[in-house]
């Protein structure tokens, strides 16, 4: 940085001598416009004193710019690193929204069966809950008829032969002492 702030980044020699001329007076425009024309030839010509300046502001600069080369550089290798990781998070995220949507489908698609099997379960839940009452009502009927009969055959009335009371003839009475219709246990006139 100050070799660029000096004198000698700008011109080399020539500019110096060119501000010393100026710098010594004006005594006439000929022997300055002289003086400049004698430093433009000598830097033409390649001055001793000339090249070796150059020189050491060609190895400043290039001093100078080492480091900023590496920072370059590294900032570069980041930035590739940076975009190839942006590029796979890039990925991976839309990935993940996928599998996401899928997800939510299946969730609802299991939300649906879930009420649906409730539903089932509460319908179910009504038609035990029917049979239940009908049972209840057939068994309390069952038990009135059991009652009426039972007072029937106490009471010793009917119309049947032997006494006993009439019986529906749907109803079928079980037998007992091992005897079977085919042996004769009507045909003797026996009650059951």
């Amino acid at each position: 940085p100050g070799a660029l702030s000096s004198p000698r980044g700008l011109g080399g020699g020539s500019a110096r001598s060119s501000a010393a001329g100026a710098a010594a007076g004006s005594s006439s425009a000929a022997s300055a416009a002289h003086a400049a024309a004698a430093n433009v030839a000598a830097a033409a010509m390649g001055s001793p004193g000339g090249g070796e300046e150059e020189r050491c502001t060609d190895d400043r600069h290039r001093d100078a710019d080492r480091p900023l080369k590496r920072k370059v550089s590294q900032l570069d290798k980041n930035l590739e690193q940076l975009t190839v990781m942006y590029h796979k998070l890039v990925a991976q995220n839309s990935g993940l929204k996928v599998e996401v949507s899928e997800n939510d489908k299946k969730i609802q698609r299991k939300d649906q069966r879930i009420n649906q099997l409730e539903r089932n379960l509460r319908e179910a839940k009504q038609k035990y809950e029917k049979l239940l009452t009908q049972c209840a009502n057939l068994t309390s009927a069952m038990d009135v008829m059991g009652r009426t009969k039972g007072a029937d055959l106490a009471g010793g009335g009917g119309s049947t032969p032997g006494g006993g009371a009439v019986r529906p003839k749907n109803l079928v009475r079980p037998m007992r002492g091992g005897l079977s219709r085919e042996s004769g246990g009507e045909a003797s006139g026996t009650p059951f």
